[in-house]
């Protein structure tokens, strides 16, 4: 916009050094354990704790949502959904929290399982790509068991009159 004579060869200019252009630190939300009962039973209460830490070199900025799964397999495949806890704190570098819950045991096949907890679940947090190690299983195993009701042989007598209890 402003009138040079024609002199405008020099207005565009290359810089004595190279300017290195490098990505804004990010944050690094990483699983650092989890834990729960050894056994359950459907619909018995479970206490679970899990601790997640920021391993990034960047503030890891609210809201994430943690998610618990019971695994077979220790994988997010054909996994049993068992809570969801949105975090509204930021979480600076080399910080870590742990949450807990009480939740009901859902009925699930009898069998062995591990408690599955997925951070960052929606990718609001910007890691760069360091999202791998999002998703950490219990080391100990859950030992699920539904109850065995067994019927009782109960001896009658032969003949009761009417009105008498049974004994």
């Amino acid at each position: 916009g402003v009138h040079e004579r024609g002199l405008v060869q020099n207005n565009l200019g290359e810089p004595l050094v190279p300017i290195a252009v490098l990505p804004a630190p990010a944050a690094d939300l990483a699983g650092a354990g989890v834990e729960g009962p050894a056994e359950g039973v459907p619909g018995q209460k479970l206490l679970l704790s899990w601790t997640v830490t920021n391993a990034g070199d960047a503030t890891a900025r609210a809201p994430w949502t943690d998610q618990l799964y019971l695994s077979t397999d220790g994988t997010l495949a054909g996994t049993a959904f068992l809570i969801s806890l949105e975090h509204t704190f930021d979480l600076p570098m080399a910080e870590s929290y742990t949450a807990t819950a009480e939740i009901p045991l859902p009925d699930v096949a009898d069998g062995s399982y591990r408690i599955l907890l997925q951070t960052d679940v929606h990718s609001q947090v910007f890691e760069e790509g360091r999202e791998g190690n999002n998703i950490l299983a219990s080391a100990a195993s859950l030992a699920v068991t539904h109850p065995d009701l067994q019927p009782i042989v109960v001896t009658l007598p032969a003949t009761v009159a009417s009105g008498e209890p049974l004994l």
